[in-house]
C-alpha cells in the first residue's frame, strides 16, 4: 500500500508543480525526480532554467528606461559615442 500512496503523492506534487510553474507534466515530473521530490528545490531549478531576470536586473532596466524618458522630455543629448559632441 505504501507504493500506491507514494505514487499518489507524486502525482499530486506533479499537478501542483504544473499549476505553479505553468509547465508540462512531463517536465514537472523530471524536475521533481531530479530534486528527489523536494518541491521547492525543483521549482527553484525550473525558474533558474527559465532565465527569469533577477530583481537587480529588473531595477537596472527600469532605471535605464526612466533615464531615457527623462532625457527625451528635457531634450538631453545622448551620452553615446555618436552624440552631438563626439569626435
Amino acid at each position: 500500500m505504501s507504493v500506491n500512496m507514494d505514487e499518489l503523492r507524486h502525482q499530486v506534487m506533479i499537478n501542483q508543480f504544473v499549476l505553479t510553474a505553468g509547465c508540462a507534466a512531463d517536465q514537472a515530473k523530471q524536475l521533481l525526480q531530479a530534486a528527489h521530490w523536494q518541491f521547492e528545490t525543483a521549482l527553484s531549478s525550473f525558474f533558474q532554467e527559465a532565465n527569469i531576470p533577477s530583481h537587480h536586473q529588473m531595477v537596472s532596466a527600469f532605471n535605464m528606461e526612466k533615464e531615457a524618458k527623462r532625457a527625451a522630455v528635457f531634450n538631453i543629448p545622448s551620452l553615446s559615442s555618436d552624440g552631438p559632441f563626439s569626435t
